[in-house]
């Protein structure tokens, strides 16, 4: 896929992709907030740079704020609560996960807030992510490919950045492990869309006609998953990133 990387005034750095499917300009935010163009691959550049110029303003009020830091009593995934714990005798912050709890011990001298405490509490909440998908994922997915009599080859989870699943033609689905902070109608409609995907790989009527048998509005469904995104403990949907 070629592409290439602009410096916009008032905007910063665009990357501008050329693709052979594509049917028109897109725009997008990624989690990291950088700014993408997706463009048909006859186009010229100059029409992605022009695009991304023409959305200066919605670009810039959907740029993600930086997130505040983890905190002590807060909520991981669905069943798991994550706590700072200080002990003078430690000279490094380290973790731990268990069945309910994650736990970052950190030496006197340094604050939560700290790049290398935040570091360690991100790394060992994604670790309680992956721990409930396996637990709680594993098993519903088995659910409901038997209810609706699909079959797939193997489940993985990975920590994706923008996608919240996929399937290969050979049946093997992947789900991202932030899936499991989502409400359970969403992660139900994300597996069965992959599910789907075992029979009818791409996103086309018969596809929609095949995931309407399970899913009574997927549509809506579609549309309330969209504000999501995958990043550590949302507190809530975030604003839609797609221009």
């Amino acid at each position: 896929m070629p592409q290439k990387s602009f410096l916009i005034d008032g905007i910063g750095n665009v990357v501008v992709q050329k693709r052979r499917n594509n049917k028109s300009l897109r725009l997008s935010i990624t989690n990291d907030g950088n700014v993408r163009v997706t463009q048909p691959y006859w186009l010229p550049y100059p029409a992605g740079i022009n695009f991304a110029k023409s959305k200066q303003a919605w670009i810039s009020s959907n740029l993600p704020t930086k997130r505040p830091p983890l905190i002590s009593g807060q909520k991981i995934g669905k069943f798991h609560t994550l706590v700072f714990e200080r002990k003078p005798s430690i000279a490094a912050v380290t973790y731990s996960v268990s069945r309910i709890e994650v736990r970052v011990t950190l030496p006197d001298h340094l604050n939560v807030s700290e790049p290398s405490v935040q570091k360690k509490a991100n790394l060992a909440s994604v670790e309680a992510l992956k721990q409930e998908s396996k637990e709680l994922l594993t098993k519903r997915v088995a659910e409901l490919a038997a209810a609706n009599g699909y079959h797939y080859k193997q489940l993985r989870y990975k920590a994706l950045k923008s996608r919240w699943g996929s399937c290969s033609r050979s049946g093997i689905i992947n789900l991202n492990l932030y899936l499991i902070q989502l409400p359970w109608e969403l992660i139900d409609y994300v597996i069965l869309h992959e599910l789907v995907h075992t029979v009818v790989m791409s996103h086309d009527q018969k596809f929609w006609v095949e995931l309407s048998k399970h899913v009574s509005d997927p549509k809506t469904m579609r549309r309330l998953l969209k504000p999501y995104r995958p990043v550590l403990n949302p507190i809530g949907p975030t604003k839609k990133l797609v221009a």
